[in-house]
């Protein structure tokens, strides 16, 4: 069943090349409003499903990349393992390709690491209709440049994702959340002596005059640290999580312009006037604000960070990493056949 869909797509991609008619990669199409594209005919994957290998003993899952995500999980919930970065739930449609394609990590991001670091290989159609196979099923891998990282987060622009293999993890024993009433100011700094600490951190944010702790490992080593914080024991904790992770807290449904910025953990809160939602240990910081464009990309750039629009990036990019994210594109897809951006944004 997959080699003909595969052979199908195949045709569809050889068919607007020839047409020079550019393709709009679809799947689940949960995240359709996340990338704005001026192509109109779609590409559209999500008829290519199931998990090709999956072997417990190695953490090693391969899948093509109609599957749906909550059928990843599901196989590996009923092995005792887990997708360790957490990809966000975008609806019941949500595919694996989608998650790598966006290149989103979850709440753990910091304590266990970036979608990137997990995907061990891809499968990738070029703009001839050939599949290109990058990287492996094993985390050594020396077979040139790392090609299956830089596709993950390349929103479909160096071409459909359409198998991938990834490394998964097992769940922890225990979990628990703690929160923590106070100023944001004071919970940055909370934060800061968390996180310089040997805790079995699994997540870390503020939101709405909150600081939220979720720890995660063996029993003993969560119950101590939870005990020794003595914070509060959340009751929500996992609805809470869920909505970070999936973009459904009230907090992404806002009217002002929503920024999301990325800067060193340890940095004082920024000077600018609005409502933040802190994520990653104070790494990551969505903003809601009306403050100038100018003046936000000052501020952050002067805390050594960056600052973009969510989600569609408008001419963001300075100019040198502009002209290089472009260079790497025309490389993989010449005639820009795949995704191609709306007039005037940049990612």
């Amino acid at each position: 069943m997959s080699a003909a869909v595969l052979a199908d797509l195949s045709a569809q991609v050889r068919d607007a090349a020839a047409r020079q008619c550019p393709l709009k990669i679809i799947g689940g199409n949960s995240k359709h409003d996340w990338w704005q594209t001026s192509a109109v005919d779609a590409l559209n994957l999500s008829a290519l499903t199931g998990i090709i290998k999956y072997e417990p003993s190695e953490l090693v899952i391969r899948a093509y990349a109609g599957t749906r995500v909550a059928e990843i999980e599901a196989a590996l919930f009923a092995r005792g393992q887990i997708l360790a970065f957490e990809p966000p739930h975008t609806g019941a449609t949500a595919t694996l390709g989608g998650a790598v394609a966006t290149g989103l990590s979850g709440p753990a991001r910091p304590y266990r690491g970036a979608l990137r670091d997990f995907v061990l290989g891809v499968g990738v159609m070029n703009d001839t209709g050939e599949v290109l196979q990058f990287g492996g099923d094993v985390m050594k891998n020396v077979a040139g440049y790392d090609v299956a990282r830089l596709i993950t987060g390349a929103w479909g622009r160096l071409g459909p994702i359409v198998e991938v293999a990834l490394r998964v993890m097992p769940q922890s024993v225990t979990t628990c959340s703690l929160s923590w009433r106070g100023a944001l100011d004071e919970a940055l700094q909370r934060m800061r002596e968390l996180q310089a600490r040997a805790l079995p951190l699994s997540a870390l944010a503020f939101a709405d005059g909150t600081m939220h702790v979720r720890l995660s490992g063996t029993a003993a080593a969560v119950e101590t640290t939870a005990a020794a914080l003595n914070f509060a024991l959340s009751s929500d904790a996992d609805t809470w999580w869920s909505s970070l992770r999936d973009f459904s807290h009230p907090f992404f449904t806002g009217r002002r312009p929503l920024w999301r910025i990325m800067v060193p953990p340890a940095t004082a809160a920024l000077a600018l006037g609005g409502d933040w939602l802190i994520d990653w240990g104070g790494a990551l910081r969505w903003y809601r604000g009306e403050n100038p464009p100018a003046e936000i990309m000052r501020i952050v750039s002067a805390a050594y960070g960056n600052a973009r629009r969510w989600p569609h990036a408008r001419g963001e990019l300075a100019a040198p990493l502009a002209a290089l994210t472009e260079r790497i594109v025309r490389s993989f897809d010449p005639n820009g056949l795949f995704n191609p951006l709306s007039s005037g944004e940049e990612r």
